[in-house]
C-alpha cells in the first residue's frame, strides 16, 4: 500500500481541482447548447450534475488548504 507524502497528496489535490475546473467549464457550455437547441427538459439533470460537479471542487478546495496547513 503506498503512503502519500504531503508533497504529492498536494500535488494531486492541484490536479484534481485542474480537471474538475475543466469538466465544470464543459459542463456549462453544455447547459448553455442546451439553453440555445430548446431542450429544456434535459436542464434539471443538466444543472444537478453541475451543483454536483461544484460541489466536488469545493471539497477539493478544502482538502487543499488542509493538506497545506499540515
Amino acid at each position: 500500500m503506498h503512503r502519500w507524502s504531503c508533497e504529492e497528496a498536494i500535488a494531486m489535490e492541484r490536479r484534481h481541482i485542474a480537471e474538475y475546473e475543466t469538466i465544470i467549464v464543459r459542463q456549462e457550455i453544455l447547459i448553455s447548447t442546451v439553453i440555445l437547441k430548446g431542450q429544456h427538459k434535459l436542464m434539471p439533470i443538466a444543472i444537478d450534475l453541475l451543483n454536483i460537479l461544484r460541489g466536488c471542487l469545493e471539497m477539493a478546495w478544502v482538502r487543499l488548504r488542509d493538506l497545506e496547513g499540515r
